[in-house]
Order: structure tokens, then sequence, then C-alpha cells
């Protein structure tokens, strides 16, 4: 099965006419690509102001900090698949505004439920920084980005509660690593 969806997944996605394709093995660690702790960095700034950053309509803290941790454990598992094994990344969440959102005209049990329509895109604000590994900076600045495609991406893992925003930030890096080789 997978040896379809690896061959079947790059058809799907250009017939959709989507930039992405995804991988049916991506999820898997890669050897080859392994950066030691501390190369990849991953921070949250004030994430009591991000625009929609939680399970619910009014998200706390602890459930905020639960969706950090699993959002950057997805970035330091998918950025060494796409840096060079001596370049360090270092991302701050300035604003995080995930697919979907809740929308006030359902009632209760619906109204903590996300909804997903094209209208609600996945969104950061996001700082970076590629270094060396002796502190030069190869590249950094602030990006605004969002993926208006993500109802396109073929998603084999629907049990992720961060699909989406693990693909925008995937993205990010792919982009940041084209611009330093």
């Amino acid at each position: 099965m997978k040896a379809l969806r690896k061959t079947l997944v790059p058809f799907i996605a250009l017939a959709l006419g989507t930039g992405t394709v995804l991988q049916a093995d991506d999820h898997k660690k890669s050897k080859d690509h392994q950066h030691p702790d501390g190369v990849i960095s991953v921070e949250f700034e004030d994430m009591e102001s991000y625009t929609d950053f939680g399970y619910s309509m009014n998200p706390r803290a602890d459930n905020q900090k639960a969706l950090a941790k699993q959002l950057r454990e997805e970035i330091k598992r998918i950025a060494p698949r796409y840096l060079p094994k001596d370049r360090h990344l270092h991302l701050t969440f300035l604003d995080i505004d995930m697919a979907g959102d809740f929308e006030p005209n359902l009632t209760p049990p619906n109204d903590d439920v996300r909804i997903v329509r094209s209208i609600y895109a996945p969104r950061f604000l996001v700082e970076y920084s590629v270094t060396t590994p002796t502190g030069e900076v190869v590249t950094k600045g602030q990006r605004r980005i969002a993926d208006l495609d993500f109802q396109y991406i073929i998603n084999f893992r629907d049990d992720e509660t961060l699909f989406y925003e693990t693909e925008l930030a995937r993205q990010l890096i792919y982009d940041l690593s084209r611009s330093i080789s």
C-alpha cells in the first residue's frame, strides 16, 4: 500500500494543480538527515495574543502549550530533511492562525468544533535565522506566510491536530533551504 501511495501521490497532486506534494513516508525519521540537539530551535512568543491557536474558541494556556510542543516536535522532525547538516535553524512564531475557525452561529455542543473552509487558511508570522555552526548568519528575516491551497493537500495522516500547520511549516523550511543553497 505504501508503494502505491508513493507512486500515486505526485500524480494526484499534479492533476489537482497544486504545487504541494506530500510523500507518504515523510513522517519517518531519516538517519541521513539527523541534526544534533539545539541545531533546530523553535520558540513561540506571546501565544495568548495569537490570532487563533487553540483547541477551542477561547484557548487556554495549557492547550496552547500542548499545541506549541506538538508543532515544535514536527518542525524538529521535518527541518533536518531540508537543511544542510552544517546549518542551524531558529524560528520564532509571532502569530499563528490555524486552518479552520470556530463559527459563532453554532450552538453547544458544536460551538467548539473547528470548521475548515477555504476562507480559513493557515497563516504564520515568523522570524527566522539560519546560521553556521560558528554563528555566522546565512539568512534571517521575518515572513508572513499563508497556504491558500491548503485544502488541496492530499492527507494520509488525518489524525494529526496540526496537519495543515505542519505542512505550512514544511513549505517555509523548504523555501528557506532553497534560499541558502
